[in-house]
């Protein structure tokens, strides 16, 4: 399955497409729902982490898939098509 996202980065922004294994839920949370990520959460890195929010009991972790998909080797790849 491909999930295509907006992301958005320096230069505007770009549609993208990413492989996953299955989409379990969508949900829409309003900024006034998130709460601030703590410090740390088990092995994930909290840099990517946008928020959390509780959906029907269960805790979601909101990633900030623009500062995911922008870091690292991907934002080099994307200065040379530039």
């Amino acid at each position: 399955m491909v999930v295509v996202l907006n992301v958005v980065h320096e230069h505007g922004s770009r549609i993208m497409g990413i492989v996953v294994d299955a989409v379990s839920d969508v949900y829409n949370i309003a900024d006034t729902e998130m709460k601030p990520p703590p410090d740390c959460i088990g092995a994930i890195s909290t840099e990517f982490v946008k928020g959390l929010a509780t959906v029907s009991g269960k805790m979601i972790i909101i990633v900030d898939i623009d500062q995911l998909l922008n870091s690292g080797e991907l934002c080099a790849r994307e200065s040379l098509t530039y």
